[in-house]
């Protein structure tokens, strides 16, 4: 038993903790194996989350085909409506290159006379090696009216926008 002198100081050698364990210091910090588990997590995570991310960066680039052909609609509603035939790329004035396009072509299937059906393809250049070789297009299937999920796109379906998936 401890004694206390007048002062109320401890007078034996023994230590003040070991009588009163509420007043021990608790240990504090996080050992080897909860860094570990949290390290697996972050792992899990990773590696779920990485092909996700890069299938996400791929179809924003493939979307660059769908502005510009977009950016085309106009143009070629307004020469079909004068001329009805389908217009060459090289007179219609708009934007047909981007960063990740080589550029925007009409394709040779397309038949002129009323109704026109054009079709214009964008072929994707060799700098994204998750596109190249792939071909996106655009059909004017009528008046006002296009189509993007065409049997001309080669794009695949999960590449491609969501307005022309299917």
């Amino acid at each position: 038993m401890i004694t206390y002198n007048t002062n109320h100081c401890l007078t034996q050698s023994q230590s003040f903790t070991a009588d009163f364990p509420q007043y021990r210091k608790k240990q504090q910090g996080v050992t080897l194996i909860e860094l570990m588990i949290v390290l697996a997590i972050t792992a899990i995570l990773a590696a779920a989350g990485i092909p996700w991310f890069l299938n996400y960066l791929n179809k924003t680039k493939a979307s660059e085909c769908l502005v510009l052909l977009s950016g085309l609609k106009t143009p070629i509603e307004m020469h079909v409506a004068v001329k009805e035939s389908c217009p060459k790329v090289e007179g219609l004035g708009g934007k047909t290159t981007g960063k990740y396009t080589n550029g925007i072509s009409r394709h040779e299937d397309s038949v002129d006379g009323p109704p026109p059906v054009c079709i214009y393809t964008c072929t994707f250049n060799e700098t994204e090696a998750a596109l190249e070789g792939y071909v996106f297009a655009l059909k004017r299937v009528g008046e006002g009216i296009w189509s993007c999920g065409s049997e001309y796109t080669t794009l695949p379906i999960n590449l491609r926008p969501a307005s022309c998936v299917d």
